[in-house]
């Protein structure tokens, strides 16, 4: 089985949850990480992060998995920008 590095993530947790949804469709994947992520798991990785690998054989349909599930995670709504007053109307 030869490995290789589909993703890296900013720690052991994001990582651990993408592995999580890949062996849920039935690919085996392996989170690598540092120490420090083991000894402070809440604190961003070191310059390595922590990477997901799976078999190549998987590689492209683990992607594909990834892939869809980014598509389909909505992210944080940000606050509403402001503007430079133009559109809105004055105080009477």
């Amino acid at each position: 089985m030869a490995l290789k590095r589909l993703r890296v993530f900013s720690t052991t947790w994001e990582a651990g949850m993408a592995q999580s949804l890949l062996e849920g469709e039935g690919i085996h994947a392996i989170v690598e990480d540092s120490i420090v992520d083991r000894v402070l798991p809440w604190m961003p990785s070191s310059q390595m992060g922590a990477w997901l690998q799976v078999d190549e054989s998987e590689f492209e349909q683990a992607a594909q998995v990834l892939a869809d599930w980014d598509a389909s995670t909505p992210l944080e709504e940000s606050e509403e920008p402001e503007g430079d007053g133009a559109d809105e109307e004055e105080p009477e």
